[in-house]
């Protein structure tokens, strides 16, 4: 909820920022939304299906984590220094 509503508030201020890469409140909103929705319609999830995510720290592993929790599912962070 405070995503959703930072983006109605700032759409165009700054949401994420990692190195050289800047995404504003409206676009992270917007690609949560859509990946959110591929999760539920493509991959089946269900509100309290564990989902798995094994990336790098980056503006991605942000968005697929608020996209599963959108989703209802729930994230579980595997470190990516893991092999």
């Amino acid at each position: 909820d405070l995503l959703l509503e930072s983006a109605r508030v700032f759409p165009d201020k700054p949401c994420l920022v990692h190195g050289p890469k800047t995404r504003s409140y409206a676009e992270i909103v917007d690609d949560v939304r859509r990946l959110a929705q591929l999760l539920v319609r493509d991959a089946g999830v269900r509100p309290g299906d564990r989902v798995a995510l094994h990336l790098d720290k980056s503006i991605d592993e942000v968005v697929v984590t608020l996209a599963i929790s959108m989703a209802g599912g729930v994230f579980v962070n595997i470190n990516s220094m893991l092999k």
